[in-house]
């Protein structure tokens, strides 16, 4: 009966190691979190730069150029070979 109790103390639904595995869980879903913090601080900065009376001509441009898929005749282009290809 001993046996039985100390297994699931361990192992059970609301046993040790299920407190670790929420633990693992818990810190992955943090360090998600902080990352996605810090994307919003870094698009927040870029919206400040276009958004109210002026607008900034060097973040207007970049974006301008990546929608339509264009680029400047002093622009230098480097293509990356595509993710999985030989």
């Amino acid at each position: 009966m001993a046996a039985y109790f100390i297994w699931h103390g361990v192992n059970g639904q609301r046993g040790l190691k299920i407190g670790e595995e929420y633990e693992q869980k818990l810190e992955q879903l943090r360090f998600e979190r902080n990352l996605l913090k810090l994307q919003r601080m870094h698009w927040e900065s870029r919206l400040a730069l276009i958004k109210g009376e002026t607008v900034d001509a060097d973040i207007l441009e970049e974006e301008a150029r990546k929608r339509l898929g264009r680029t400047h005749k002093n622009d230098v282009v480097i293509f990356l070979p595509a993710p999985g290809a030989p």
